[in-house]
């Protein structure tokens, strides 16, 4: 399965990402809830 999509890489650091989760900031919970395609390893390496 490819996709035809652009990847724009968003970069968060470990407390800005918690933050945003705690939060509830709408990206953040879009990408957790979101189906993910892995470009090198799988979901059990992050």
């Amino acid at each position: 399965m490819y996709s035809q999509r652009e990847i724009d890489p968003t970069i968060y650091s470990l407390g800005e990402y918690r933050a945003k989760k705690k939060e509830k900031q709408g990206f953040i919970l879009e990408l957790l809830k979101s189906p993910k395609m892995m470009l090198i390893g799988s979901e059990n390496d992050l």
